[in-house]
C-alpha cells in the first residue's frame, strides 16, 4: 500500500518527463503552448510575448476553485491509478486476451494459426489499436450521459466552471473504473485475436513505446481540448477528426450543446449516434451544468460523494434529494 502510494505521489513527475504514453508529457504540453501562442499571434494587431503569456496562462482560470479542485482531484486519483486502476486494467486486459485467444483456439481445433508477423501485421495493429481504444472511450463516454444513473457521476467532470489541461483529469472514480474496464476488454481482446493469428507477438508502430497515430493526436493540440483557446481544424479535417473546439462545445453549459461530440478521435462515432455538432464559426462557450447546478460541485467532498447521493435519489426518490433535470430531449437531439 505504501508503495504504491509513492508511486502515486511521483508519477507526475515521472509522466511528465518520461512518459510517452501520458497526457502530461513534456512535449504535448509543449505543442498545445505554441499551436495556441501561433493562433494568438495571427488574431491580435501587435502580438507580444508578455501578451501571449498572459493569455495562455490567465491568473483567472489557473487559480479559479474549480481550477484548484482539478489540482486536487488529480492528485488523489493519481494515488487511486498506481493502487488500484493499473493493476486492475493489466489483470483485466491480459485475462481478457487469455480468455479469447484460448476461445478461438478451442472453436477452430489449433491454438494458433502460426502467421507470418511482418510489417502488413503491423500496420493492421496499429490501425485496429486505434480504433479499439476510441471505441472504448466513446462508448464509455456515450453510457455517461444516455445511462442517468451514470451521469450522475460523469457530472463531477462537467461541473468544471473553467477549462485547462489539468480539467482532463477531473474525473470520478466510477467514470474511471467504466473507461478502464471498456477500453481493457476491447484492448485485450483485440490482443488476444492478433495472438491467435499470429506465431510471433505483434506490436503496433510506435515513438518511443506509443502508438504512433496517438502520438500524432496527442501532439496535435491534446490539451487544448480542455483549455479557454478555441481551436477549430481545418473544415475537412473537423468532419473527420475531433476538433479542440469541438470538445469546448461538448462542455458547454447551453442546452442546444448537451450530450454532442462524445467522441475523443473520431467524429464518425458521432455521426453514427447523432451526437455531432459541427459549428460553422466560432460560439461563445459558458462551462458548466445546466440550470447552475454546478454551483453544487464546488468542494472536492461534493466532487467525490454528491454523485452517490443524486445516484440514490434516482433509486430512492421520495428519500433522497432532488436530481436536477437534464435539458429536454427535443432540444438534446437538436
Amino acid at each position: 500500500m505504501f508503495e504504491a502510494m509513492a508511486q502515486g505521489l511521483v508519477s507526475p513527475i515521472v509522466e511528465l518527463l518520461a512518459r510517452w504514453d501520458s497526457k502530461t508529457f513534456w512535449l504535448y504540453f509543449a505543442c498545445s503552448a505554441l499551436m495556441a501562442a501561433y493562433i494568438i499571434s495571427r488574431r491580435s494587431p501587435a502580438p507580444s510575448i508578455r501578451g501571449t503569456l498572459s493569455f495562455l496562462f490567465p491568473r483567472a482560470i489557473y487559480a479559479h476553485p474549480s481550477a484548484i479542485n482539478d489540482y486536487k482531484i488529480w492528485i488523489l486519483n493519481n494515488l487511486l491509478n498506481a493502487a488500484v486502476l493499473l493493476p486492475y486494467a493489466a489483470m483485466l486486459t491480459q485475462a481478457t486476451s487469455l480468455a479469447v485467444e484460448h476461445a478461438l483456439g478451442a472453436l477452430v481445433g489449433q491454438a494458433s494459426l502460426n502467421w507470418h508477423a511482418g510489417w502488413v501485421s503491423r500496420v493492421l495493429f496499429t490501425a485496429v489499436e486505434l480504433l479499439v481504444i476510441d471505441a472504448g472511450f466513446f462508448f464509455a463516454h456515450y453510457l455517461q450521459h444516455r445511462v442517468p444513473l451514470l451521469w450522475q457521476f460523469h457530472k463531477t467532470h462537467h461541473s468544471a466552471e473553467v477549462l485547462m489541461p489539468i480539467t482532463v483529469f477531473r474525473m470520478h472514480p466510477v467514470d474511471l473504473m467504466l473507461h478502464t474496464s471498456l477500453v481493457c476488454v476491447l484492448a485485450g481482446g483485440m490482443i488476444g485475436i492478433f495472438s491467435f493469428l499470429y506465431a510471433g507477438p505483434v506490436t503496433a508502430f510506435a515513438v518511443n513505446g506509443f502508438n504512433i497515430c496517438l502520438f500524432a493526436f496527442y501532439v496535435a493540440g491534446i490539451h487544448l481540448r480542455h483549455a479557454h483557446v478555441w481551436v477549430m481544424y481545418p473544415r475537412w479535417i473537423a468532419k473527420h477528426i475531433s476538433s479542440p473546439a469541438l470538445h469546448l462545445i461538448h462542455h458547454s453549459s447551453d442546452p442546444k450543446h448537451a450530450d454532442k461530440n462524445m467522441a475523443q478521435i473520431f467524429n464518425f462515432w458521432d455521426r453514427m449516434f447523432g451526437t455531432l455538432y459541427l459549428p460553422t464559426e466560432q460560439e461563445g462557450i459558458r462551462f458548466g451544468l445546466w440550470n447552475d447546478e454546478h454551483l453544487q460541485f464546488r468542494s472536492l467532498g461534493a466532487l467525490y460523494g454528491r454523485p452517490f447521493l443524486d445516484a440514490l435519489a434516482l433509486l430512492r426518490p421520495k428519500r433522497g434529494p432532488a436530481v436536477a433535470a437534464r435539458p429536454e430531449e427535443s432540444v438534446r437531439r437538436s
